[in-house]
């Protein structure tokens, strides 16, 4: 199951404490088979034996762990998808409104009309309102009217760009 660099570190480590001690290591997700050579002293063997045992842990600790319901990970707090509960987006409400009040400005100012289809595709208000209420122009920006910097972010040239 396990290959190459996408073994768990217990597994890596067990390996490489085995092949210090025993020579070559075999491994499954449920064991570590090992081949011991003639040459080995009961140390080695009882080092291995406890590598061996520790990586079984590992390997039940990871399945355990792999399976829990991902409301109990919540509860635990080892991660979570979505904010915490007790977060309201107020924010994110009170620019949506902004941007809501400020549209029906734009078309309050442009006489309670749309811009022809031809004029203003977005079916919304004319350049010159837009310019009026404070839209990008890096002309004006540059002779001083800084808060062309922020306003834009508030205009839309219509409903189609609003929804």
């Amino acid at each position: 199951m396990y290959g190459g660099e996408n073994r768990p570190a217990s597994v890596r480590r067990a390996q490489e404490a085995l092949r210090r001690s025993v020579g070559r290591v075999e491994t499954s997700t449920e064991d570590i088979v090992v081949s011991v050579h003639a040459d080995v002293t009961p140390l080695e063997i009882q080092d291995a034996q406890l590598a061996k045992e520790i990586h079984q842990q590992d390997v039940r600790d990871y399945e355990a762990r792999r399976s829990m319901r991902r409301d109990e990970l919540e509860r635990q707090g080892s991660f979570s998808y979505s904010r915490p509960k007790n977060v309201k987006p107020y924010f994110c409400r009170a620019v949506m409104a902004i941007t809501t009040l400020v549209m029906v400005l734009e078309i309050q100012q442009n006489d309670w009309e749309f811009e022809p289809f031809k004029v203003n595709p977005m079916l919304g208000p004319s350049v010159q309102t837009l310019n009026d209420l404070g839209a990008k122009s890096t002309e004006k920006i540059l002779e001083g009217q800084v808060t062309r910097l922020i306003t834009p972010i508030f205009l839309h040239a219509g409903f189609i760009r609003k929804s």
